[in-house]
């Protein structure tokens, strides 16, 4: 009895010597602290420790590490031919990739956000159905849920296992166990939905805490590396429009794409802010249906489908996405202020530079705002700084305090200054092919307009 008893003990003190050791590291000044304190000792900041898992001491006696052997350009192997496609164009667009393909680069890792109910969930299951093979691990939904899911957008798809898990180190000897059994090859998706939920039990802080988070991306991004297969990270999006989780996330990762748009209407705008492998700012386009997100090939012919008649405060514009040409309405609304101080209303366009373009069409073309509150929008949810808008915004704005509607078959372009001038935007010839493309016949640009007054008057405004 006391030989079992001993043994026992011996066990326990092992098991406890060979736990990972932790500390609250402040994220300001580095200070560490063996438990959590509201605020850091040594900075004073509130809220700033975190969970992290810390090396031991090294040994003097250890591997003397050898030098390295650094690698010139033309030794370096080039794999920019082994992109896998998931079969959707949109999808593949925002992934980049250029003119040798589009798709998924072995060993990427990318981070997919958007609000609750935007249709992450719903885009990723579709993307994995199009994959030569796919593991949906999923952390807060159970099989059942994706089941019925599924179903709905009609997917039967052989090629993809599910799994409910959210231990990070039991979902990556899963992955290693069904990678392996497939010999490696290429054409493997690992989607963890979502990277908030998961854990590591190395870690005493609940899932979704800043140190959970960062090191459970950690060890999905070493597996990504070591199997070669591309993961996606769905991210859920705080109260203000960014990620939740630390910052850090977006910087280890590969890739940071956006869903966007409104939940109430059926518009999706998949929107690329980092890419590695590709170009930023790409974005795809998609449609909320009943049987899921349904590509949408030429956003032109979608876009301007319910403009049939002529009303006021209505114009077109061509925006530059990534490079990506799209024809957009811009739409303004003016009416009598109820109040000492008009309201200013925006939606997908900058604030600060309406209140700019307000102030020129009051200084240099006399038309005065000041007792009117003001709205402009971009239709479909489109979010956009470009400066090309400038014309049509201030077009609109008097075509609707003025009641004129104006020519359908309209397009302003052109970034308007503070002297009322009209000046040629960045690739300003693209954006008027697009435009004689979709077979509009009035384009105000630079080329035909050089000052805003100009402008007004070949629009019958003034």
């Amino acid at each position: 009895m006391r030989f079992d008893l001993c043994a026992a003990n011996f066990c326990c003190c092992i098991s406890i010597m060979s736990k990972v050791k932790t500390a609250f590291v402040c994220q300001n000044c580095n200070a560490t602290s063996p438990q959590w304190q509201g605020k850091c000792f040594q900075c004073g900041s509130w809220n700033s420790l975190v969970e992290e898992i810390i090396a031991g001491p090294k040994s003097s006696s250890g591997p003397i590490l050898t030098p390295l052997s650094p690698l010139t350009l033309n030794q370096i192997e080039n794999k920019s031919n082994q992109r896998i496609s998931c079969n959707l164009l949109e999808f593949d667009r925002v992934l980049g990739g250029g003119p040798s393909g589009a798709g998924f680069v072995p060993g990427e890792v990318v981070l997919l956000g958007g609000e609750p109910g935007i249709g992450k969930s719903t885009l990723i299951l579709q993307v994995g159905a199009a994959f030569p093979f796919c593991i949906y691990v999923t952390a807060e939904e159970s099989l059942l849920q994706i089941k019925t899911r599924a179903n709905r957008l009609g997917i039967k798809s052989s090629k993809m296992v599910f799994l409910a898990e959210n231990n990070v180190d039991s979902i990556i000897a899963t992955v290693k166990q069904e990678v392996g059994a497939r010999g490696k090859e290429q054409g493997n998706l690992i989607i963890i939905d979502s990277i908030q939920t998961v854990k590591t039990d190395d870690l005493l802080s609940v899932p979704g805490t800043v140190g959970q988070v960062q090191e459970c991306a950690r060890r999905l991004i070493a597996l990504a590396r070591e199997l070669s297969v591309a993961i996606v990270l769905i991210g859920q999006v705080t109260k203000e429009g960014s990620l939740a989780g630390p910052k850090t996330l977006e910087h280890l990762v590969d890739a940071v794409f956006y869903l966007e748009g409104d939940r109430f209407l059926d518009f999706r705008i998949l929107r690329g802010v980092k890419n590695r492998f590709g170009s930023v700012n790409e974005i795809g386009l998609f449609s909320m249906q009943e049987n899921g997100l349904v590509q949408i090939p030429n956003p032109a012919e979608e876009l301007l489908k319910d403009r049939v008649t002529p009303a006021s405060g209505s114009v077109l514009s061509v925006i530059i996405e990534g490079q990506r040409p799209l024809t957009v309405e811009v739409q303004a609304l003016t009416t009598a202020t109820s109040f000492g101080f008009p309201r200013r209303t925006v939606n997908g366009f900058d604030y600060n530079r309406l209140l700019m373009l307000l102030a020129v069409l009051q200084k240099r073309v006399n038309f005065n705002f000041a007792n009117f509150d003001v709205y402009l929008s971009l239709s479909h949810g489109f979010k956009t700084n470009d400066p090309a808008l400038d014309l049509a915004a201030c077009l609109v704005l008097v075509s609707a305090l003025k009641n004129i509607p104006l020519d359908l078959k309209m397009v302003a372009l052109g970034e308007v200054d503070l002297l009322g001038n009209i000046k040629k935007v960045s690739q300003n010839e693209k954006r008027i092919i697009e435009a004689k493309r979709l077979g509009f016949e009035k384009i105000f640009a630079f080329e035909n307009c050089q000052t805003l007054k100009e402008a007004m008057e070949k629009a019958g405004l003034v």
